[in-house]
């Protein structure tokens, strides 16, 4: 499985996705707001979006924390 997570700064729930996934061992790149992406790169992976974290899973776009949180924990 590989996780891609776009979160920024300050973000509790982004920092729990971040923590997740270290703690499952799984294999995530985790992309910054304002120092990795912008907003519009965000955009472009994964449509519109209204909070953070978002969260891409072996390519396809879920949501955020609780559906990462969701999918790890039905594997």
């Amino acid at each position: 499985m590989k996780v891609e997570i776009y979160g920024k700064d300050k973000c509790v729930f982004c920092r729990k996705a971040k923590k997740l996934c270290e703690d499952r061992e799984l294999d995530f790149e985790y992309f910054s707001l304002g120092t990795d992406v912008t907003k519009e790169d965000i955009q472009n992976r994964v449509g519109d979006f209204k909070t953070y974290p978002q969260v891409i899973v072996d390519g396809e776009p879920i949501g955020g924390f609780t559906e990462l949180f969701d999918h790890v924990m039905g594997l």
